[in-house]
């Protein structure tokens, strides 16, 4: 895990914790193993960025609400092309499955949910859950708004 500081011209400080993670691509029997990054920013605090695939090959991108991963490392999370849920049985007490697409084409992953609580416990010290949308920049917004 590493966490970078870099100058935003005019929000100041943009925080962003990055983690890398070997997970595996669960087939119909047979499971792949894959590196996914996953990155955190203040500048987009509701998002976690995952990318799918080593550096200078191709590589698959999703954005995952990170209130849908903290959930989901207790319970079924997500909606529509993105679903996470903790993996419990018999030796797999330490792993959540993550699904991305949609449910006739998708791509299914499991990842270490004990690695992954970590990781994401680091994201809510840099921006505490309920503090998010403070961070936002709302003006691109209020220009597309009429004038009152």
């Amino acid at each position: 895990m590493t966490m970078q500081d870099s100058s935003a011209a005019t929000r100041g400080p943009c925080r962003v914790l990055t983690w890398q993670v070997r997970v595996h691509q669960v087939g119909r029997s047979l499971s792949f193993p894959m590196v996914a990054t996953f990155r955190y920013s203040a500048a987009d605090p509701l998002a976690v960025q995952i990318v799918f695939g080593p550096p200078n090959a191709p590589q698959a991108v999703w954005h995952v609400s990170r209130d849908v991963l903290i959930s989901g490392t207790r319970v079924l999370s997500g909606v529509g092309d993105v679903r996470l849920w903790p993996a419990w049985g018999s030796g797999r007490d330490g792993q959540v499955h993550l699904r991305v697409g949609h449910p006739q084409a998708h791509a299914l992953f499991t990842i270490d949910r004990s690695a992954l609580i970590r990781w994401l416990s680091d994201t809510c010290s840099l921006v505490p859950p309920g503090t998010e949308t403070e961070l936002l920049d709302w003006d691109p917004l209020t220009k597309l708004l009429p004038d009152a």
